[in-house]
């Protein structure tokens, strides 16, 4: 794949819900068949069932997702971490949401609300929860179909095959036979798109007022939910897919788990002698970027914090790589750094940052310290920002004085009088 160049004319971060593009920040070769996650846990399955990457040892257990996440064992609903029993009923299937709310199928649909019950004459084979929790879009025969508890909000029949369905807001999204989707609201047919010309199974997530189409196999297509327009695709082969709150996820063939990350969540700036690279997302999510920058280049740690050392002070031009080849520019201004030093080993430092000193081994947090100087003729302290090194400086030491000088000298007569015996 060559890689594309997309020049971000706005300031990070950016307002709104629709920022793109989406950049792959993780790989997880976990041989998963399936997955959940929320703002607090990671979950996979294949043979034998993770939570945060640690067994479980319940691999008789389904996993299943929502605002939460749960696992069905038997005819118990179980939410993790704690596995507190939320719901049983012998011989049903449980799509939840969150501890008040989910569906039991068994004999048709009941929603399950606050404590109150709503039964549809319903045998839906895929149903998903809105992100709010206010809707269950399900699939039932032909038709998608928008519940909620006052009702059928929406019913829409179509004369071929459906893949999946999702809902963002009050728009359902079908994806049929032949690469189509289809979103309905209160008043019909919203819009329609044809991704592609060939018959590829869909499969459908949605958040922050976007549809991602996962074309199995092939790609994944961003939708605006509101027109329809593709606003990103980006070459990865999943065959499921799943969002929430800047953060999507997608399985592939291999079970090799790709994460990705709205540009939103990041935010660029520039501190002493370094830039900071600060993202809003799960504490789970671990990830890097590939970066340039001033004719170098290295690695960026994607978590919460991450420093990247410059050494120096003015503009430069930021460049980030995803693991998919998708390239992004950003202007960055680094502002200096004043260091004063004085013989006995008082130090002073502003910046702007997380500044701390390092010297003889030893790590001082804050902007004034007073370090071990040892006994050499200068002693050395390297600044750091955000644990990271961006400067070196060196002072005289008033430790050494004329008696270290005159021991010295001492010592190189002895030697001269010690080595001249052996001639």
């Amino acid at each position: 794949m060559h890689a594309k160049l997309i020049l971000l004319l706005i300031l990070l971060p950016t307002t709104g819900s629709q920022a793109l593009p989406y950049l792959e920040i993780s790989r997880l070769d976990i041989n998963a068949r399936t997955f959940a996650f929320n703002k607090d846990l990671i979950a996979t399955q294949n043979e034998e069932l993770l939570l945060m990457g640690k067994p479980l040892n319940m691999s008789d257990c389904k996993l299943l997702g929502g605002r939460d996440i749960f696992i069905q064992c038997g005819g118990s609903l179980l939410k993790l971490p704690e596995l507190r029993e939320v719901a049983r009923c012998e011989g049903c299937s449980f799509i939840p949401y969150s501890e008040d709310r989910y569906a039991i199928l068994k004999d048709g649909l009941t929603l399950r609300i606050d404590g109150h019950e709503r039964k549809f004459d319903l045998r839906p084979r895929i149903a998903k929860w809105s992100k709010d929790g206010n809707f269950l879009a399900v699939v039932d025969r032909d038709e998608a179909i928008l519940l909620s508890e006052d009702g059928i909000s929406l019913r829409a029949g179509l004369n071929t095959q459906i893949f999946d369905v999702d809902v963002s807001g009050k728009i359902m999204c079908v994806a049929s036979k032949d690469c189509e989707v289809f979103a309905f609201s209160e008043r019909g047919i919203a819009w329609t798109n044809k991704l592609c010309c060939c018959c590829i199974p869909l499969k459908l997530s949605s958040s922050d007022g976007l549809f991602f189409v996962a074309l199995q196999g092939k790609e994944i297509a961003v939708l605006n939910s509101e027109s329809g327009r593709v606003l990103q695709r980006i070459e990865v082969p999943g065959y499921s897919i799943y969002s929430f709150d800047g953060i999507v996820a997608s399985l592939d063939s291999n079970g090799t788990l790709h994460i990705f990350a709205d540009l939103s969540k990041l935010r660029v700036e520039g501190k002493s002698y370094g830039i900071l690279l600060s993202w809003n997302i799960p504490e789970w999510v671990r990830g890097e970027l590939n970066y340039e920058l001033n004719g170098s280049s290295g690695r960026a740690e994607v978590s919460r914090e991450s420093f990247i050392p410059v050494g120096s002070s003015g503009s430069f031009k930021l460049k980030l790589k995803d693991l998919n080849g998708l390239e992004v520019e950003r202007d960055v201004n680094l502002s200096g750094l004043e260091v004063k030093l004085s013989p006995d080993g008082l130090v002073e430092v502003r910046g702007e940052g997380k500044i701390g000193i390092s010297a003889q081994g030893r790590i001082y947090n804050g902007t004034r310290a007073s370090v071990d100087t040892g006994f050499l003729p200068f002693y050395e302290v390297t600044i750091l920002n955000y644990g990271k090194p961006i400067a070196t400086y060196r002072c005289y030491n008033s430790r050494f004085t004329i008696i270290s000088l005159l021991a010295i000298l001492l010592i190189a007569i002895i030697l001269k009088k010690f080595l001249g015996k052996w001639r």
